[in-house]
């Protein structure tokens, strides 16, 4: 994706639920060439996380299909597996502070065969994530997924 607009300041979405910023997505191959798509953060936190009816403001079903997705907090989606989107198509991105070292982790994790793997491939052969260390280990995730994870330091 590619946005010649002015930057735009992102914030967390905590009292909103969600922030949606718009980009201009470049790509050959769709009819709609530089067509508009949209990001959605959302942040879970403050939604009880009781029933699938607190969900939906965020419009997840349309968001999922239709736009990027960052999403904090997303364990509490975790109880309504039929508000998630496919396996396929989820890129968990885990950030923790590592205390004995006082730097931040990122972890980059996608099933096998996400649509994910070929694109985090591509970063990692345009070097584009050297600072980065990947894991091709297949581990399976206890749901008979397997995993492939990338992780900064």
């Amino acid at each position: 994706p590619e946005n010649d607009a002015d930057p735009v300041r992102v914030t967390s979405p905590t009292y909103l639920l969600s922030n949606t910023y718009a980009y201009r997505y470049d790509d050959a191959t769709d009819d709609k060439v530089d067509a508009m798509r949209e990001i959605h953060h959302m942040d879970l936190y403050r939604l009880p996380g009781t029933s699938p009816k607190d969900f939906e403001p965020l419009n997840l079903s349309n968001v999922f299909q239709n736009s990027i997705s960052l999403i904090e907090w997303p364990s509490r989606l975790l109880a309504f597996p039929q508000l998630l989107p496919p396996i396929e198509n989820v890129l968990q991105i885990d950030i923790r502070i590592v205390p004995r070292f006082e730097k931040r982790k990122m972890v980059l994790t996608a099933i096998h065969k996400s649509c994910w793997k070929e694109r985090l491939q591509y970063l990692a052969d345009e070097g584009m994530l050297d600072d980065l260390l990947w894991d091709n280990n297949e581990e399976d995730d206890g749901n008979g997924n397997d995993n492939d994870s990338l992780e900064s330091q």
